[in-house]
């Protein structure tokens, strides 16, 4: 089956809120060719660094935790390990050389379990870097932060989860939630009968974050998603659910022009309703080849893929891992 050739309008942005005085958000949309190219990122010092050549999308959501500068701190440095290890690490090579050269057969290092190894990797080596940080600084402070990241390979989309930002999918006026929120209150729904009060305070702690989880070792969340044309892909941290509904949201990606049009509508309509925490969207539009789109925000021409010659894995199950998210405890969220 031959996927058709599509375009990837992708776009982020982030906004301190109406009631914080720092923004401890990170966001990142970049093309992984040569090189990382970096569309657009709220993280400084990012700079253009070697990646093998298979083509693929890399965005990126972060949620700082800790007070004062320490969730700043604790984003950007997650951010940058975590570019430092998909440009390097991630076994993005698609084809075998040697004897079967030029028979387009996928390398091991590509399928799933590769894939997934990788992004594991890089949520691990972000959790030890925030963590190295953190023993740097020698404040005292603990710091931590959320991390969900989205990597298209077309037709595919795989997800690296840990905290409570999320990753959704718009597709046929359905929105779905991917990702799971790592909180103490999602993890007693799923081991008890307790029923959890929208209202509760465990809906505020997480068990899993980098550099604050419960355990010393982050435990992400990776699978796996097919892409089809029309889908809109979303990230965003949790100033945005707090004020938003799910129903909103999918609305207001229905109803985005572009993939800039709806990060700005989401932040405002965030920001209208109280905005009480930093909001960051980052959304990515999966639109045919030929759609015309009156934005200044990056697009991606991705070739047809003929899914037949890829060879079906089974996708593992979601992994889960430990945490809290607040401004002065990095596991209140």
């Amino acid at each position: 089956m031959w996927q058709p050739e599509i375009t990837l309008d992708a776009a982020g942005l982030t906004h301190v809120g109406r009631e914080r005085a720092r923004n401890e958000d990170q966001f990142l949309v970049a093309r992984l060719e040569r090189n990382l190219r970096v569309m657009s990122t709220s993280v400084r010092e990012v700079a253009p660094l070697m990646s093998p050549p298979r083509d693929g999308t890399l965005l990126l959501v972060a949620d700082g935790m800790g007070g004062g500068a320490a969730g700043d701190v604790a984003s950007s440095v997650a951010v940058r390990s975590v570019i430092q290890t998909v440009v390097t690490a991630l076994p993005w090579s698609g084809t075998l050389e040697g004897p079967t050269s030029g028979l387009n057969i996928p390398s091991p290092q590509s399928t799933l379990p590769g894939v997934r190894r990788g992004l594991t990797s890089a949520l691990v080596k972000g959790d030890e870097a925030v963590r190295r940080e953190a023993a740097r600084a020698g404040t005292g402070k603990p710091m931590g932060t959320t991390l969900t990241v989205a990597y298209i390979q077309w037709p595919y989309l795989y997800v690296a989860h840990v905290g409570d930002s999320r990753a959704y999918l718009w597709r046929g006026n359905e929105l779905l939630q991917l990702t799971t929120d790592h909180t103490l209150a999602e993890k007693l729904k799923e081991r008890t009968d307790i029923t959890i009060d929208d209202s509760s305070p465990w809906h505020h702690v997480l068990w899993n974050a980098l550099g604050a989880g419960e355990t010393s070792a982050v435990e992400p969340e990776v699978h796996r998603h097919h892409l089809e044309e029309g889908d809109v892909l979303m990230l965003c941290s949790d100033g945005l659910t707090k004020h938003v509904e799910d129903r909103v949201i999918g609305l207001t990606l229905d109803a985005s022009a572009t993939a800039s049009d709806a990060c700005e509508r989401l932040v405002n309509l965030a920001n209208v309703d109280g905005g009480t925490d930093n909001i960051t969207v980052v959304a990515c539009y999966c639109l045919p080849l030929d759609f015309s789109i009156d934005s200044d925000a990056p697009t991606v021409a991705v070739p047809a893929v003929d899914t037949k010659a890829i060879t079906a894995i089974r996708q593992p199950p979601v992994i889960q891992t430990p945490l809290h998210d607040d401004d002065e405890d990095p596991t209140q969220s």
